[in-house]
């Protein structure tokens, strides 16, 4: 689904929030590709919610 340019919610509830991103993850721990590609997402739409500001 990242790929596709398409991301799946987790869950039924959704909170608004403006300008807020967490992405917490043990640097000791083996990392899923996934989980490596979400946070690259994630790090990239908050980078151009950031220079839309």
């Amino acid at each position: 689904m990242l790929a596709s340019g398409q991301l799946i919610a987790p869950f039924k509830a959704r909170f608004p929030t403006s300008e807020a991103f967490y992405l917490v993850y043990s640097p000791h721990s083996t990392v899923n590709p996934d989980a490596v590609s979400f946070a690259a997402w994630l790090i990239e739409e908050a980078r151009a919610a950031r220079s839309h500001d």
